[in-house]
């Protein structure tokens, strides 16, 4: 009798305690994802770590720890974890739009395109993977390739305002200021209340000697975008 006892509860341990630990590390990972809501970075980066020591294999663990390091600004810290989020599962567009996000901030911008367009390819309808691997080719001084990418954009979503400011940027690079006036234009009619268009509106009248108008412009942009601190220096 004893020993059919002792055979009982060695079952009933090897059954349940798997199971609890399962059920563990879950409630583990749904706390981590709301203190990660909560920008409760330390305390995410604390429970992940608990949970990659015993489960490393969980790639959202990798994933939320590598979010509260880039929040953190630690993106070495967090370009190792994605990269061990996305070795684990590469078909999650969420976990390549955030190494590529990393990336811009590591000024990684060839490596950061290649991310948004493997994420373009796995979310193609998503309009903020299309811009940002625009704004990693801009960076590149690839401004071709640029203006497919908002061209393409602009056909899809046509009142997108910062497709419109970056392709103004593209022209001013470019030295094109007619070009440029023309895009900024365009995209102070869809956002009158850009800040950032204001802004470019204001570099564009420096360019062309236009002082009043540069002085208006740089009030605008200062108007609705005051912490922006290049529009109070130029």
């Amino acid at each position: 009798m004893y020993k059919r006892l002792l055979i009982l509860f060695a079952f009933i341990f090897i059954v349940c305690i798997p199971g609890y630990s399962q059920y563990n590390t879950e409630r583990l990972l749904d706390v981590s994802a709301t203190a990660l809501d909560n920008k409760d970075y330390v305390v995410v980066i604390q429970y992940c770590n608990n949970i990659i020591s015993n489960r490393p294999y969980l790639y959202k663990a990798w994933f939320y720890r590598g979010i509260a390091k880039q929040s953190l600004g630690d993106y070495t810290g967090a370009e190792d974890d994605f990269n061990h989020a996305i070795k684990l599962n590469p078909y999650v567009h969420e976990l390549l739009r955030e190494r590529a996000n990393n990336r811009m901030n590591l000024r990684l911008f060839s490596q950061a395109d290649q991310d948004y367009g493997k994420a373009i390819e796995l979310s193609p309808d998503n309009k903020e993977y299309w811009f940002n691997r625009a704004l990693a080719r801009f960076y590149q001084h690839n401004i071709k390739q640029t203006r497919q990418d908002l061209y393409y954009i602009l056909k899809r979503w046509p009142s997108l305002p910062n497709a419109y400011a970056l392709m103004t940027e593209t022209y001013l690079s470019a030295n094109d200021t007619l070009q440029a006036r023309k895009w900024v234009e365009k995209t102070l009619k869809i956002n009158p209340y850009d800040g950032n268009s204001w802004s470019i509106l204001g570099r564009l009248n420096l360019r062309q000697n236009n002082w009043k108008r540069a002085e208006q412009a740089f009030s605008q942009a200062i108007h609705y975008t005051p912490n922006v601190v290049n529009n109070y220096t130029y």
